[in-house]
């Protein structure tokens, strides 16, 4: 029968129609009634069970720290009010839960006699819910909010059977749901001080529990106890004589190691108690005692057990006698003691703390108690999971025993075995080298090895490892053997390395030998060597060339005695040897080199020179015109070797002559050539460049004069002659012949060379200049007061013109219009002036228009002449008439608007004082003053000297003004301008700063889920999320480009506009994606959503929803059976199922459908079945479907081999999800 596995707290069958259960199914039987009389219930689980590790101790207070710790939920819908129960609705004030028996067909109840096995079905180290019904009477009422206490009794230790019976108190529901007991519905009630007598919460109804006492346990040390607990509560229904609180509790049958060693080694379990059943009884301060009991028949011993055993042949299977069939020899597969069985909780293959186990005995032995469902954190009967710990030098090579479920119908599970083999470990290591040619010749050859490693043993081995301290490049060649990192049996590995052959080998000239050695976790080292011979051929290389020609003349030719030719000796190693005592040697430069040694390719280079005498230059180096040098080395590996260089010499002859200006003296002193008498020094300088001796040597300057003859310049020498020229006015006249320079070119020659010549030119400067220049002397005349300020005053002028060049000026005047000044000079010499005086009569006229307009009295004169241009030069005199207009603003005060006296709301009125007077000494004519900001507009007015004029005026604040901050200042700017006719318009402004406030709120809510599967929860592909987005202007200033982003949803809205305190709202939503179900919202069990929302004035305003993701991963597996080839499927899940015939001459088919009956993608769904290998020739038992999509059924139709009898067998389909999903089927036939 296929039970759905469920993930997380849900009811025990999600989808009736995939569960092929029936009623009659008396494996379920019970847990199913218990199930239909809660179905409006909230499942529970316990997170952790007692084992046979645990102990508790009847002389130390139970604490909540123990190892029982159990997780809770509610039992049932909350209740809003208390409950009044009818005073005939309870009579047995203190029961028990009797869970049913599948078998007997009784249905599970509240029970207030003996719980036999006709009534339930509990294992060792579960927890049976107990009731006590408080209950008031005309005597004893119950008062709403007194406090009432009652005390709990039960058998904890049996001394006779050394057994446990009740550990101790918890929570009622953590291992079964019950209905209601007396028509209220409890509620978890776990805020109470506890001394240590309960490991869980109450569950309660009309109760608050306010205390429970430490455990104190009846009876002296190596006697039976009682265990002994007070529970007080406060009453918290109406007040009555009839009604009562109800208070539900569990207690925990012990299991073998629960209650503590009482000095007769570990406990056993409360099966194991006789003479009578275990009892817990309640009274009320010693009085009115009621006991209920638990018959031990009723208790089901849970047990997985098996042998752990020495196999020798490492099959699998145990071979009591080994391969020789007589027991008592070496080859026995016996029992081994001390190995560590464990229930594997996690299922990670290694033991963690708090897993249970057990020990195997001297026989091998091991016994593991348990109890139905391995995992109590979920509502289905999950399998138990055994494996064993390693030990070193051991491996299993039985394989890890299937899922184990434990039942009340099948509580064993015996010959649960594991084999190991004790390892053997052996390794062998092969290394061979090849080198090109077969030899190594040269440093930086490379060597070639090949290395193998053979597991010559019976064990795996790891961490295998090849070294080999000659070579630094070795590597494992990556095969298909080498993959998995370890090295199989019968397995080889092979490597590759290399080796550079280096110049100390080469020298040597012996075989090149190197080891390799393997080693691994298991073995010792093995080595192995290889050797490459080695071959020498040396060899010597010499080269000589010249580096350059220096000292000497200098020219860096061989053309000049003492010319020194430079050369650079090379000798190279062109061989594959070290060369010794290599030596270089040079007659004619005098080099002598000796007791060097080089490596090969290796070079070495001398510098050496060789001076060039007269004679070489005579003889023209010996009639050939080249100088020849020869330089040779040797060695003691070698013969000598030897080169030539030669260099062509060059005999030349050269005259040079070289004239220049030295300076310009006389005349008019200045040093330049600008005057008559001005004297022009040079000097003439000839030279011998060559390397032969000139004669007859000659010099001529016509310009100047000179003429030098007969003269004879050795190699080098020179010699210089001075002369001069003095400047005419025709040189100055004519410009120097029109160029504006002297040219002065002066020639050499001799008898070995042909005439040379060089010119000097010197520029002439020529003046040419007329300048004026004109003062005022004084104003004078009027009111005397020596300013330009009143009619009739007299302005006085000089006025002087001069030569400020070097030629004399002609028909030079000199004007002023203002004055009426006119005058003519014939003739101006250099350097000469002439001065004239002259004034002007102020006219009130000149006031009136203000100098024309710009204050002044302007007076320009001009001189001229034949020879240059027009110069001026003017005067101005200030006017001063001074008319004056006066402005002045000031800010008063702010009122109105929202009446705090500030600049920061809409309406709120600025106040402005201005003042406007006349303090100068001119009547003002069409004075105005304008004031656009408040509206201010008066004109046409005069003003006399002193008037003042006072206006007030006022301005209400706009939005526009917050918006823009003031104009984008932060302030409130307002300019008063005035003017006159007679005044340049003057102004005041006046600023006041704007406070204006930005900001954005954004809230972003998630509204619900639509669409999908239509059950309002993000759980399936489909599901339609939806939100809501709120933006709102919480400033005072207008918020533009309003923008509202959310990248999920695709939501993207731009307001224009958000005025002040104004709220736009969006909606928009986004489909569940499968992948989000798949990868439990990223692993975050939520779909995270970011919304983001901003505008011009703000910056960015980030807000975050995250809607759970309801992960729900489940698969249903049921396994068919037909006997008539195909044509008919059954379900058979109860004996003896349908019958096949061997004469009908088929085999039986099976046929397993696996359906993803959850919401999430599962991953490498596995079917196995122990019966059958469901992969045929491939490898490995098990069938593979892969990933399955949600409402997705995979199919397999597999053909058994007919067997006679009753043929039955459990499959297994197993998926990867966020946590494994595993359900269990299986499906009878009868072979006769």
């Amino acid at each position: 029968m296929a039970k759905p596995v469920t993930y997380g707290k849900k009811p025990f069958s999600l989808k009736a129609e995939h569960d092929d259960a029936d009623i009659s199914d008396p494996s379920l039987y019970g847990q199913l009634a218990a199930l239909q009389s809660t179905t409006s219930a909230t499942s529970l689980s316990a997170s952790a069970l007692p084992s046979a590790t645990r102990t508790l101790s009847p002389t130390t207070e139970v604490s909540t720290s123990t190892s029982a710790t159990v997780s809770l939920s509610a039992m049932a819908t909350p209740v809003a009010s208390a409950i009044t129960y009818p005073s005939t609705s309870i009579s047995k004030v203190y029961q028990h839960w009797a869970d049913g028996d599948a078998a007997r067909a009784t249905a599970p109840e509240w029970n207030n006699n003996i719980l036999s096995d006709g009534k339930s079905d509990y294992f060792e180290g579960e927890v049976v819910p107990h009731v006590y019904f408080y209950k008031a009477s005309n005597n004893t009422p119950l008062v709403n909010g007194q406090s009432y206490s009652f005390n709990v009794t039960y058998n904890h230790y049996q001394a006779n059977t050394n057994a446990g019976g009740f550990v101790y108190m918890t929570s009622p529901n953590a291992s079964r749901n019950t209905s209601s007991f007396a028509g209220g519905d409890a509620q978890a009630d776990s805020s109470f001080t506890n001394g240590g007598g309960m490991q869980g919460s109450f569950y309660t109804v009309n109760a608050n529990i306010t205390a429970v006492s430490g455990v104190s346990y009846l009876g002296s040390a190596g006697s039976s106890l009682d265990g002994k607990v007070t529970v007080t509560f406060t009453y918290t229904g109406p007040t009555t004589t009839s009604g009562g609180a109800e208070i539900q509790y569990g207690l925990l049958i012990a299991a073998p190691g629960d209650v503590a060693d009482q000095g007769k080694g570990m406990t056993d379990g409360a099966n194991a108690w006789t003479g009578g059943s275990l009892q817990t009884t309640v009274d009320i301060g010693g009085s009115g005692a009621t006991s209920i009991q638990l018959a031990p028949s009723a208790i089901i011993v849970g047990e997985i057990s098996g042998m752990k055993f020495s196999d020798v042949d490492g099959n699998g299977v145990r071979d009591a006698d080994g391969a020789d069939n007589t027991l008592g020899t070496a080859d026995d597969e016996v029992g081994l003691a001390n190995w560590k069985i464990f229930l594997d909780k996690d299922n990670d293959g290694l033991w963690d703390e708090g897993e249970d186990f057990a020990m195997t005995d001297a026989n091998g032995q091991y016994v593991l108690s348990v109890i139905p469902d391995a995992d109590r954190s979920d509502i289905d009967n999950d399998p138990y999971i055994v494996r064993e710990v390693q030990q070193t030098g051991w491996q299993q090579t039985t394989a890890n025993p299937t899922p184990i479920l434990i039942t009340r119908l099948d509580p064993k599970e015996m010959n649960v075995d594991f084999g190991n083999m004790q390892l053997q470990p052996s390794l062998n290591i092969v290394k061979e080298a090849s080198v090109d040619g077969a030899y190594a010749d040269y440093a930086g050859e490379v060597i070639h090895y090949t290395i193998a490693v053979e597991n010559t043993g019976n064990q795996t081995l790891t961490g295998v490892t090849v070294t080999d301290p000659f070579i630094s490049d070795l590597q494992l060649v990556a095969d298909a053997a080498s993959s998995d990192g370890e090295l199989d049996v019968g397995e080889t590995w092979h490597y590759t390395a290399s080796h550079t052959v280096t110049q100390a080998e080469i020298d040597a000239g012996v075989n090149i030998v190197n080891t390799a050695t393997a080693d691994s976790d298991q073995t010792g080292p093995d080595t192995d060597d290889a050797s490459v011979p080695v071959l020498q051929a040396p060899a010597l290389a010499i080269d000589k060339a010249i580096t350059g020609v220096t000292g000497g003349n200098g020219n860096g030719s061989v053309d000049a005695v003492n010319d020194v030719i430079g050369y650079a000796v090379t000798v190279t190693n062109t061989g594959n040897q070290t060369l010794n005592q290599v030596t270089v040697n040079d007659p004619m430069t005098g080099l002598t080199i000796s007791g060097v040694t080089l490596a090969p390719g290796a070079s070495q280079t001398y510098q050496t020179s060789y001076t060039l005498t007269q004679n070489d230059l005579d003889t023209y180096g010996g009639g050939d015109g080249y100088i020849e040098n020869t330089a040779t080395a040797d060695s003691l590996e070698t013969a000598s070797v030897s080169d030539t260089e030669a260099i062509e010499l060059f005999v030349r002859s050269a005259l040079s002559i070289d004239k220049r200006l030295v300076d310009i003296t006389g005349g008019n002193n200045n040093t330049v050539a600008d005057a008559v008498g001005d004297t022009l020094n040079y000097t003439v300088t000839v030279s011998n460049l060559g390397v032969l001796t000139l004669t007859n040597v000659s010099v001529v300057d016509p310009n100047s004069g000179l003429n030098i003859t007969g003269v004879t310049l050795a190699p080098g020498e020179s010699q210089v002659y001075t002369t001069s020229y003095v400047l005419t006015q025709a040189d100055l006249d004519n410009n120097g012949q029109g160029d504006g320079y002297i040219d002065n070119i002066a020639t050499a020659d001799s008898d070995q060379t042909v005439p040379v010549s060089d010119n000097e030119s010197t520029a002439l400067l020529r003046t040419v200049g007329l300048g004026i220049e004109k003062n005022v002397t004084s104003v004078a005349g009027g009111n005397n007061n020596l300013f330009a300020d009143a009619a009739g005053e007299v302005i006085q002028y000089t006025i002087r013109v001069y030569n400020a060049g070097s030629v004399t000026l002609t028909g030079v005047t000199v004007t002023d219009e203002l004055t009426g000044l006119s005058e003519n000079v014939p003739d101006l010499a250099p350097g000469a002036s002439a001065t004239y005086n002259t004034s002007y009569t102020l006219l009130q006229a000149d006031l009136d228009n203000n100098g024309g307009g710009d204050g002044r009295l302007d007076n320009t004169s001009v001189a001229d002449s034949d020879q240059t241009s027009a110069v001026s030069d003017s005067e101005s005199v200030q006017l001063l008439a001074v008319p004056i207009l006066y402005v002045n603003k000031s800010f008063l005060n702010v009122t109105g608007g929202n009446g705090n006296d500030l600049a920061d709301a809409v309406g709120d009125q600025l106040n402005y004082q201005i003042v406007l007077a006349n303090p100068g000494n001119v009547t003002l004519t069409d004075v105005s003053v304008t004031e656009s900001l408040t509206g201010l507009n008066d004109t046409g007015m005069t003003l006399a000297p002193n008037a003042v004029q006072v206006y007030n005026v006022s301005y209400t604040l706009t939005q526009t003004d917050l918006d823009n901050n003031g104009g984008g200042d932060g302030t409130i700017d307002n300019s008063v301008i005035a003017d006159s006719a007679q005044t340049l318009a003057s102004s005041d402004t006046e600023s006041v700063p704007v406070l204006s406030s930005i900001g954005i709120a954004f809230d972003k809510d998630f509204v619900g889920v639509s669409g999908g599967n239509e059950n309002a929860l993000a759980d399936f592909a489909g599901d339609v999320l939806n939100y809501s987005f709120t933006v709102t202007n919480i400033g005072s200033v207008t918020l533009t480009n309003v923008s509202v982003v959310d990248d999920l949803t695709g939501l993207s809205e731009t307001l224009a506009s958000l005025a002040p305190g104004v709220t736009q709202t969006y909606t928009s939503s986004y489909t569940l994606l499968q992948s989000d179900l798949d990868t439990d919202g990223d692993g975050n069990r939520q779909v995270e959503n970011y919304a983001t929302a901003d505008s011009d004035q703000t910056g960015p305003l980030l807000d975050f929803e995250g809607v759970t993701v309801i992960y729900d991963a489940q698969i249903d597996l049921t396994k068919y059976v037909s006997v008539d080839g195909g044509s008919t499927w059954d379900d058979a899940n109860t004996l003896t199922g349908p019958t096949l015939s061997a004469s009908a001459g088929l085999n039986p088919l099976f046929k397993y459908t696996a359906l993803n009956n959850g919401t999430v993608t599962l991953q490498d769904v596995t079917l196995t079945d122990p019966a059958y290998d469901l992969n045929g020739s491939d490898a490995g038992t098990h069938w593979s479907w892969g990933d399955l999509a949600p409402g997705v059924t995979a199919e397999l139709i597999f053909e058994a081999p007919f067997m006679l009898g009753q043929n039955s067998g459990d499959a297994t389909v197993v998926a990867t999800a966020l946590s494994p999903v595993l359900d269990i089927d299986n499906a009878y036939y009868l072979g006769v």
